[in-house]
């Protein structure tokens, strides 16, 4: 169960990132897509291995390399514009919920990929104690409704976060034909590279290039600025790392499914500093409280079933 204990400590890691990203987007940086390019481009650090670890696959593989990487830049400007117009938790939690369908369907498809009946419940548990989290009533309307009016308004955070889901799908389906072909650190820097390519062309922008350069001018602001970005930059490196290397180690389906425990660390997370940013506080009381809770039970009745298989 190793790559179990390795997708654990990444969604330990991806949840604190989580929490400082919602600062950042909110309080810090002006907009997503400042926000989007600057976590593209850091990942592609991993690139200084480049010369003792990487490895040519040959142009068929590379477009799955980069495509990984552009899916991946994709959804986190869809993730991060969710972040800005929706509640913190639901919407990591929306997200987490949606990915692993969206990644099962891919590897059943193509990968050919089989759960067992004790992994099937498992994820089944996962995944509707993830989208209960995710959808535990905090406003009159109900998922149904909120789901309809997505698509009237692109400011709704639940079109965000659904466009999200697809593209973190699909670029953790194509990450894990890239780590059964290639050796591991290869093809994690051959996507990172394509994730940073992909946003790059930003930078010719007059618009853009002046927005980023108002983010971090001289000034308390700049420092605290960067302060901020290089905390959640590097804790979801270091979380975005164990992933992959869960996906590579073990089922990118399962993987995906256990995105459910970041939720329940965030959760603990946020009442920690819940008080002092009041804009990412959660509804902890009545109804709310009473779903969340058997969210989390579902979850970790999921775990156990997942541990014993």
């Amino acid at each position: 169960m190793t790559w179990f204990l390795v997708a654990l400590s990444a969604y330990l890691f991806l949840a604190i990132a989580a929490l400082a990203d919602k600062l950042v987007v909110t309080d810090y940086l002006s907009s997503p897509r400042i926000y989007m390019f600057l976590a593209s481009i850091f990942g592609v650090v991993i690139a200084v291995l480049a010369p003792f670890m990487l490895h040519c696959p040959g142009w068929i593989l590379l477009v799955f390399n980069v495509a990984s990487g552009a899916f991946f830049s994709a959804a986190l400007f869809f993730f991060y514009t969710a972040l800005v117009r929706g509640e913190a938790s639901r919407i990591v939690a929306g997200t987490d919920g949606l990915v692993p369908v969206v990644t099962l369907i891919l590897a059943v498809l193509f990968l050919r990929e089989r759960l067992s009946f004790t992994q099937l419940i498992a994820f089944l548990l996962l995944v509707v104690g993830t989208m209960i989290m995710a959808h535990a009533e905090t406003h009159k309307h109900s998922l149904l409704h909120r789901l309809a009016q997505a698509w009237k308004c692109t400011g709704n955070p639940t079109v965000w976060m659904l466009l999200a889901a697809f593209c973190f799908g699909t670029s953790f389906f194509l990450a894990k034909i890239v780590y059964e072909t290639q050796p591991f650190i290869s093809g994690l820097i051959w996507i990172r590279v394509g994730s940073a390519a992909v946003v790059l062309p930003m930078l010719m922008l007059p618009a853009f290039r002046k927005e980023l350069r108002n983010n971090f001018s001289k000034g308390n602001k700049a420092k605290t600025n960067t302060k901020m970005v290089l905390l959640s930059q590097g804790t979801g490196a270091v979380g975005v790392l164990l992933q992959n290397y869960a996906i590579a180690l073990g089922s990118v389906v399962l993987t995906t499914a256990l995105q459910g425990l970041k939720y329940v660390f965030l959760f603990f997370f946020i009442g920690m500093v819940g008080k002092t940013y009041k804009h990412v506080r959660e509804q902890v009381h009545g109804k709310t409280m009473r779903q969340k809770l058997a969210a989390v039970i579902l979850i970790v009745c999921g775990l156990v079933l997942l541990v014993l298989g």
